[in-house]
């Protein structure tokens, strides 16, 4: 993607998207990383999706952002 504005080029890897209880009431739930890079200035984001493990755990998000260095 490019931003005019900034004159910057960013990509964006997304995650897997996963369709839950398709009968009785559909959800999306996602599960991976989305990592976007900033290619002008070096900067990365990184959040990772973790994943329902039962019923009484909810699924988490865990981000970092890193500057060039």
């Amino acid at each position: 993607m490019h931003f005019d504005q900034f004159d910057e080029d960013i990509s964006i890897m997304k995650p897997t998207m996963l369709f839950q209880n398709i009968i009785w009431g559909m959800y999306v739930d996602m599960e991976g990383e989305i990592v976007g890079i900033n290619h002008k200035s070096g900067e990365k984001l990184v959040v990772k999706f973790i994943k329902q493990t039962s019923k009484n755990k909810m699924s988490r998000i865990h981000g970092y952002v890193y500057d060039k260095e």
